[in-house]
């Protein structure tokens, strides 16, 4: 019995190897590049659309030629359609935040790659079982070398899979009809989501449409509006002054959001003698209060102590879906000093920061 269990045991053991080399192996490609880099892409194709990528901070820069640029959402794609997209490194600062442009945007750092995609009578038999109709990855460097051999785009065809309901092409729907920005505001099943928006003055907001109708923003007092946006359409507007600005969607009435548009508020309170107020002593317990910031960000503090300023530090938390965070602590003996705090949002580097400082002393 022991002979045989060892025996079930080995031919188990070379199963699992076996199954485990095959999903090991790199799925099927072709073997020489059909697609070819297209040569003058940036003057002869049309530009498309422009993604900024917040969970790689990547920026997709998406042109195609002349086939590609005709296409309608739901319909497929002529043969001789080529897209690309550039990929751009985006700028960031000492800490790896981020880096915004006076719109909202991330901000060109390097081009590192041009991936391609041609669609050609007969093209993607190759991929065998991860087949995308009949279109052919390559990527290439900026130098025109390869990135991604034809022999290695086995990858591309099964990412691209999940596009098979647009012909096997990521954001069809968005192609000439949005910026690309990462949206503030999105429109799903009737609703704008949030309903409130909070932003700085001079902060560009921007809408897109995720739901299967058409939706038409307005301001409540009519000083502005978009177009119609089908899904995939998208709205940016700057908002330049301090205030509150509800709208509504036009078609679809009972569709109401609003943008709150302020700077962020910093407050402190003692919270062992609310009595004193700004005058701590070692031992006070303290609350640090973010209000009115925008949502989901990482919130830093500029400190100055004794009046010599310390700069930017932190992260120390992120605010949450209503842009608050507080913070607690007890003051020790070695924090005896005169404080000067202000709050900055997003990044140790972001404009969205309280007006002036918050004072207080402690002995």
């Amino acid at each position: 019995m022991r002979h045989v269990s060892l025996l079930s045991c080995l031919v188990v053991l070379q199963l699992l190897a076996v199954t485990l080399a095959l999903h090991s192996q790199a799925p099927p490609a072709p073997s020489v590049d059909r697609v070819g880099y297209p040569e003058g892409y940036e003057k002869a194709f049309t530009y498309l659309y422009t993604v900024d990528r917040p969970d790689s901070g990547q920026i997709r820069v998406i042109y195609g030629n002349d086939k590609a640029a005709a296409v309608k959402p739901g319909e497929p794609f002529e043969y001789g359609s080529i897209l690309l997209f550039e990929s751009w490194r985006s700028k960031r600062d000492a800490a790896n935040n981020i880096l915004l442009d006076e719109n909202g945007r991330f901000i060109k750092d390097g081009l590192t790659t041009i991936f391609v995609q041609r669609k050609e009578k007969g093209y993607g038999v190759e991929y065998q079982q991860n087949r995308n109709g009949e279109w052919e990855y390559v990527a290439y460097r900026p130098d025109k070398t390869y990135s991604t051999t034809p022999q290695n785009s086995g990858s591309c065809a099964v990412c691209h899979l999940q596009a098979s309901f647009s012909d096997y092409a990521f954001r069809v729907s968005n192609f000439k009809r949005s910026s690309g920005a990462v949206p503030k505001g999105v429109m799903q099943q009737f609703s704008f989501l949030p309903r409130v928006i909070r932003v700085i003055p001079g902060a560009t907001v921007s809408w897109q449409n995720d739901d299967e109708e058409a939706h038409h923003i307005r301001a409540l007092d009519g000083t502005w509006e978009s177009t119609t946006m089908p899904h995939g359409g998208g709205f940016d507007l700057t908002f330049k002054h301090a205030g509150v600005y509800s709208y509504q969607c036009t078609i679809h009435t009972a569709m109401r959001g609003t943008v709150v548009v302020e700077l962020p508020v910093l407050s402190i309170l003692n919270a062992t003698a609310p009595a004193r107020g700004a005058e701590f002593r070692a031992g006070d317990a303290w609350s640090l209060q973010v209000t009115n910031a925008a949502p989901l960000q990482p919130v830093f503090l500029r400190i100055v102590k004794d009046g010599l300023d310390l700069g930017v530090s932190g992260p120390y938390g992120t605010t949450d879906s209503s842009g608050r965070l507080t913070l607690s602590g007890t003051f020790g003996v070695g924090d005896a000093a005169s404080w000067q705090e202000q709050v900055v949002i997003g990044s140790s580097s972001a404009d969205e920061r309280s007006a002036g400082t918050i004072s207080f002393s402690v002995k």
